[in-house]
């Protein structure tokens, strides 16, 4: 903690601070907020411009088998700003560093009514004058200062304003002082002024969402600063360096609740306004202004009684939703215990609440009052699936570990994000595998981080983790999988070649050492470098060196293994990975790359060295006869992939189809997660890979089967639409029939699956692969249990784990009945993942005028805004439901692209990957140039950098027709008679 300041005592500042009630004449001018927009048009423009895309002139009809959704922001019906067809121009929006804070008093009023959604606030600063200066500076947008109110004050001297300056590019507030005061260095100063503002329906900054209970109509108010919205809540220094303590002050009706970072001291009436009351919470810890939070709510809670430290630990949620709270309760206190003795540094404040709230997915690490969407806390046995219970116990230890990586030691400013998040996802996997090991979390890391990601970071058009920014948008840009899933997976690779004691005891001494402040990568570099040195631990050079190899360079290398199988020397060669592999690069690339193998003869991990940055390639000698194989990266620890020689793949492709269990769960994932990319981009002859395949009719491991699932995706998307797709279809139904009937048709229990929640997992791959595919067993099985779920409707006759498989099937092969019995289980579930399975069925309908009908509800209709942003989601994946939006598309065409220019949406960006995915002619590549040529002229920033990124895939699929889709119709040519002998009868629709 900081000494104290010795400002004005928080009580005394607070009762006599002016706060403006509604129709008083303390409010100036008209509030018009000038940078809220319309997010609820904008996911449908999204999601339209997605559609033109894909159906205007040629409508793709190939279906999506993933179950992969991005949720956005809940929409606004604020007015949007008009369109400025100039370009963006790159301003700094850094603060000037003349001055610092070091507390707030804060006291806002929100009004909640039907007819007035005000804010009312008041604010004193005490500042800290580092350098001379004449202005203060301070960040606010959508906020209306009253600046007849404003004040300057040093002890009893009052300073004189001269003007006001109003900055919107930088959204600053800047007071000019009169040529006689100075703010003097060393000097300190409190700024006190009262504004107005919305309580917003954006999602950003103090905002509010409605739900229904008990039949009523009931609003909450809830904030998300980060990264730079605090400033839309109350003016400060909205920047990660400038840390400072809080003293919150928050009006509410008397009949609900408020929350905030610390724990409440009183309660007082307002004076002049019934039924409201004010909420003082303690003084804060010094904490960055993005972690700020405040909830007004009617909402209940439940408390442990296993608090470590004296620390009160709640979980919050709707009346009627708190008996799902039960598994949270139990994780939440005992991540919070685990990463205080992983850290060796006690967790801060007295308090930790987390809170599930409705129309918001994700969570956000809030110091003392961590806020989650409903799916990402609550649990209920009968209707989440026990993989709903893994991302829960993920997402907590996600946020719990943010406590420390993220709030006690904050990164200096935005370009070190993964500092925050990237530590903060590879210790989620740490966390919740200490707690469900069941879950196998450390195998799921490979799938679930390292290959997501690699598909974008093999783009020309990637990042490097840490990477420059500046602007607002640009900021909120980089809350992606670059930051959080190869951020992950490069400090997993640190923490390997280190060694995880090492690793650990380097951390602890980072955030000791750092304690409530800010740090830069090369603070964490030096700190591990340190322990590492303690230990004796042996590197081929510094951290630092070997780390900014990875964190300032965008993609990753593959490295080329070749035998010479005489003298039993393998060549390692480094080159950087791209999926198109047709584009010239002006830069070559090199990395630090970690070596590590095991073979035939020596199945143990070998840690054989490096290939340094500095160089191509190394020799390295090894035991291993010219009929063994030999597999490197060991468990994929290296962000990297590895290609072999011919025969080499076939001595692994032999070993995988004789027994597969000689080689390891995740390096048998690795091996077709890189053998299709590989392929993909011409490295590896297809044969090589489809015959891999051919192992997977013995596999029955999930991890294995994911990848395998992933790069089946991509064949999918580009035959769909080719006369051989049928021939593609009986061969995926050849390597998924005897892993259905072995896994997908077993009848293990719900204890049994709790037990081995694993199984279930692979349950669900197996179901999604048959069905997609058509498999008739699955079909059948799907349209009987949703049949007898129809005839008994208050039972759990389908598994959790496959309500969303099975329910999106019988819609989809069904008709009005089995639509309409989904929409009633949407309408009358309380559990939250049940009425997403639910619209997700929905949204499968083959029924064109139900698909319409579901079209008007995006507009007006019967669901929320944030439920109908996810029915678009799911309808985009329909190819009936992409021609009838498109028709709505075209007339609304201007109005929504004017609504559309807001960054940071990843469902923006997420619906243009599903609705283009299989484009692959250049016909539609040209079409959709001309689509949007003039459409967007004169527009710069991530709309079109978005566009880019479409473009290069589109591009990437045409050369890939061009060039691999031959092969692949020969090699499925030349085994559809195997393919005709060996698929019964009954595996195949008819």
């Amino acid at each position: 903690m900081l000494e104290s300041t010795g400002e004005l005592d928080h009580t005394a500042v607070m009762e006599s601070a002016n706060v403006v009630l509604p129709g008083t004449s303390g409010r100036k001018g008209l509030f018009i907020s000038r940078r809220v927009i319309v997010l609820h048009l904008l996911i449908v423009s999204a999601a339209l411009i997605a559609v033109a895309l894909a159906v205007h002139y040629f409508g793709v009809k190939c279906h999506h088998y993933d179950n992969d959704t991005s949720v956005v922001l809940e929409p606004s019906t604020e007015n949007p700003p008009s369109l400025k067809a100039n370009p963006v121009v790159v301003v700094d929006v850094r603060l000037p560093k003349n001055l610092r804070p070091l507390h707030y008093d804060i006291r806002l009023l929100p009004w909640m009514d039907e007819s007035n959604f005000t804010i009312n606030g008041f604010i004193h600063i005490l500042i800290e004058c580092v350098e001379n200066t004449n202005k203060i500076v301070l960040h606010s947008t959508d906020i209306e200062i009253d600046r007849v109110s404003v004040k300057i004050v040093n002890n009893a001297e009052i300073i004189e304003v001269d003007e006001f300056e109003e900055n919107i590019e930088r959204q600053f507030f800047i007071i000019h002082l009169k040529s006689i005061h100075l703010l003097e260095e060393g000097n300190r100063y409190n700024i006190s002024m009262n504004f107005t503002s919305i309580l917003n329906e954006n999602q950003h900054g103090f905002y509010r969402a409605s739900y229904t209970e008990y039949g009523q109509k009931k609003y909450i108010a809830m904030t998300q600063m980060e990264p730079v919205d605090a400033r839309r809540v109350f003016p400060c220094f909205d920047e990660p360096s400038f840390k400072a303590e809080f003293s919150i002050t928050l009006g509410r009706k008397r009949d609900m609740i408020s929350l905030s970072n610390m724990p409440k001291i009183k309660t007082t009436p307002i004076e002049g306004v019934s039924d409201y009351e004010w909420d003082y919470f303690e003084r804060s810890v010094p904490m960055s202004s993005y972690l700020v939070a405040m909830i007004i709510a009617d909402y209940s809670y439940v408390e442990s009684n296993a608090s470590h430290n004296n620390i009160t630990f709640r979980v919050w949620a709707r009346h009627s939703a708190i008996n799902q709270t039960k598994y949270a309760l139990e994780m939440g206190p005992k991540m919070l215990q685990f990463f205080q003795e992983y850290f060796g540094i006690d967790y801060p404040l007295p308090k930790q609440d987390m809170i599930a709230l409705p129309s918001f997915h994700g969570a956000m690490e809030n110091w003392g009052l961590i806020t989650y969407g409903e799916q990402q806390l609550l649990y209920d046995p009968d209707m989440s699936s026990d993989s709903h219970r893994e991302i829960i116990a993920q997402v907590i230890a996600h946020e719990q570990a943010h406590q420390w990586f993220g709030n006690l030691v904050t990164m200096q400013w935005w370009n070190d994000l993964w500092l925050n998040e990237g530590f903060a996802s590879y210790m989620s996997y740490i966390g919740a595998n200490h707690f469900e090991p069941n879950y196998r979390l450390c195998q799921q890391f490979v799938i679930n981080e390292i290959q997501s990601v690699m598909g974008v970071d093999g783009l020309i058009t990637s990042h490097p983790i840490n990477q420059p920014v500046h602007h607002p948008d640009e900021i909120n840009k980089i809350f992606d999988r670059i930051s959080y899933n190869k951020g992950a997976s490069i400090v997993r690779m640190l923490a390997e070649f280190l060694g995880h004691g090492t690793f650990q005891r380097g951390l602890s001494y980072y955030l000791k050492s750092r304690m409530y402040g800010n740090a830069v990568q090369d603070d964490l570099w030096a700190a591990l470098t340190y322990q590492a040195e303690l230990d004796s631990v042996q590197l081929p050079t510094d951290i630092k060196t070997i780390m900014d190899s990875w964190t300032l360079k965008m993609g990753y290398p593959v490295v080329n293994v070749i035998r010479n199988y005489t003298s039993s020397v393998i060549t390692a060669q480094q080159e950087r990975f791209l999926m198109n592999s047709r584009q010239e690069l002006n830069t070559t690339y090199r990395w630090w790359i970690p070596l590590s193998y095991s073979s035939k003869a020596h199945p143990d991990i070998v840690q054989c060295g490096w290939i340094p940055e500095h160089s191509d390639q190394v020799n390295i000698s090894l035991e291993a006869t010219k009929i063994q194989w030999v597999i490197f990266n060991i468990d994929q620890v290296g962000y990297y992939r590895v290609n072999y020689d011919q025969h080499n793949w076939h001595l692994i492709i032999q070993q995988l189809t004789e027994d597969p269990r000689e080689i390891s769960v995740i390096n048998r994932a690795q091996l077709i997660d890189d053998a299709f990319n590989l392929a993909r981009t011409g490295l590896l002859d297809y044969s090589i890979t489809l015959n891999l395949t051919h192992y997977l009719q013995r596999e029955v491991e999930y991890i294995p089967w994911r990848s395998a699932a992933s790069g089946i995706k991509f064949l999918d998307s580009m035959l769909c639409r080719t006369k051989i797709y049928g021939i593609f279809q009986d061969y995926v139904i050849r390597m998924v029939d005897g892993f259905f009937h072995h896994v997908g048709e077993s009848h293990d229990d719900q204890r049994t699956l709790r037990d081995n929640p694993i199984r279930a997992n692979t349950q669900t791959i197996a179901w999604r692969l048959a069905c997609h595919f058509q498999h008739c067993g699955c079909i059948q099985r799907a349209t009987k249990l949703y049949s007898n779920w129809m005839d008994h409707p208050d039972q759990h006759i389908i598994p959790t784990h496959l309500k969303s498989i099975v329910s999106c099937t019988a819609v989809e092969h069904g008709g009005k009945k089995e639509w309409e019995f989904a929409y009633s289980k949407f309408n009358t579930s309380n559990s939250a993942t049940e009425k997403d399975d639910m619209l997700e069925a929905m949204s499968c309908t083959n029924q064109a005028w139900i698909l319409k009908r579901m079209i008007d509800w995006v507009i007006q209709g019967p669901l929320t805004k944030m439920d109908s942003i996810h029915m678009l989601i799911y309808l985009v994946r329909n190819p009936l439901g992409r021609y009838l939006a498109f028709d709505f598309f075209k007339i609304h065409w201007d109005k929504i692209l004017k609504l559309s220019l807001r960054s940071g949406m990843p469902t923006f960006e997420a619906l243009f990957g599903i609705a283009i995915e299989s484009f692959n002619t250049q016909a539609e590549l040209d079409q959709m140039k001309d689509f949007l040529d003039g459409k967007l002229q004169g527009h710069t920033g991530p709309i079109l950098r978005t566009f880019d990124q479409l473009i290069e895939r589109t591009e990437a699929n045409i050369f890939w027709m061009d060039r691999y889709k031959e092969n692949i119709v020969l090699w499925l040519s030349q085994t559809a008679e195997d393919l005709s002998n060996f698929i019964p009868k009954s595996s195949r629709l008819p």
